[in-house]
């Protein structure tokens, strides 16, 4: 890549290499501290600046000042409706949040890198910056403060929105789905008539919602009768277990309360429980 090449367009070759480095970072080393430093920049600065960059190509239209400021505005903005429309589509989760943020940065990218080039070279905004030793001393008291201030605000705010990103993927709620389901696969047409001593089948389903994998303990009880053990289960983050489970009821003809309770590994009381009665009957032929 030439010198010129990179003076051109060398803030959108950054901007793609932030997606590439932060999607590495998430499916490589989710736990690393640059994966919130990337994120910051990906949602507080890069989707705002992007879009600038493709609507304003021409370094007159608006100054550095004005568009580093606008970026970090318009980058609140987008990465709030994209993450609205996400919620209401597909669902939020980390790899669709950052799949869409993305796509809207490469779009924004190419149409920007488009413009640029149809724009004559001395209109055309760049990205070499000329830092003048007067500077400093060209401000006044009031316009140091502000810049000095606008520098703080900004710095606090990446801090808080690390922290925001930090909290909430190590306090994400972590639960798990424990359900029955009947003969069709569905919540309904649940075994209740059956003949005293004749198993029934149900199928059962775990989900784990968590950080970590963990052990489950699945068992039932029929009335006030000891837990009997079905299965260990390991399942790790958004793994599902789901099987048929055979039940042998009580050997008498009555009613009998089937009550499937789960185990964490370790709690002496069951994370959560399920019951079905059935009536278990001594049928009998009718003479002809």
């Amino acid at each position: 890549m030439s010198k010129q090449t990179w003076h051109r367009y060398g803030d959108l070759f950054l901007l793609i290499g932030l997606c590439v480095s932060l999607a590495l970072i998430i499916y490589l080393a989710p736990s690393s501290p640059l994966r919130i430093v990337g994120g910051v920049l990906c949602i507080l600065y890069a989707p705002g600046y992007a879009l600038l960059a493709a609507l304003y190509p021409d370094k007159k239209a608006i100054n550095r000042g004005q568009r580093f400021s606008a970026s970090i505005g318009l980058s609140v903005a987008i990465s709030s409706l994209l993450n609205l429309m996400i919620t209401y589509s597909m669902g939020t989760s980390l790899h669709s949040s950052f799949g869409v943020l993305a796509f809207w940065i490469v779009v924004m990218v190419l149409i920007a890198g488009y413009r640029r080039r149809l724009t004559p070279a001395f209109k055309r905004f760049t990205t070499g910056i000329s830092i003048r030793p007067a500077f400093w001393q060209e401000k006044n008291p009031l316009q140091r403060g502000l810049f000095l201030a606008t520098i703080g605000a900004i710095i606090l705010l990446g801090l808080a929105v690390g922290r925001l990103i930090w909290v909430s993927d190590h306090t994400a709620p972590q639960f798990t789905e424990f359900y029955l389901l009947g003969p069709g696969g569905l919540s309904e047409e649940y075994p209740e008539h059956i003949l005293a001593g004749h198993p029934i089948t149900v199928t059962v389903g775990i989900v784990h919602h968590g950080r970590y994998s963990q052990n489950y303990g699945l068992f039932y009880q029929i009335n006030d009768s000891d837990y009997q053990l079905i299965n260990n289960i390991v399942l790790n983050n958004e793994e599902k277990w789901e099987s048929e489970v055979e039940i042998y009821p009580l050997q008498a003809p009555t009613s009998q309360k089937v009550v499937f309770g789960l185990y964490k590994e370790g709690e002496a009381f069951p994370y959560d429980t399920l019951h079905l009665w059935i009536t278990a009957e001594d049928f009998t032929s009718s003479p002809n």
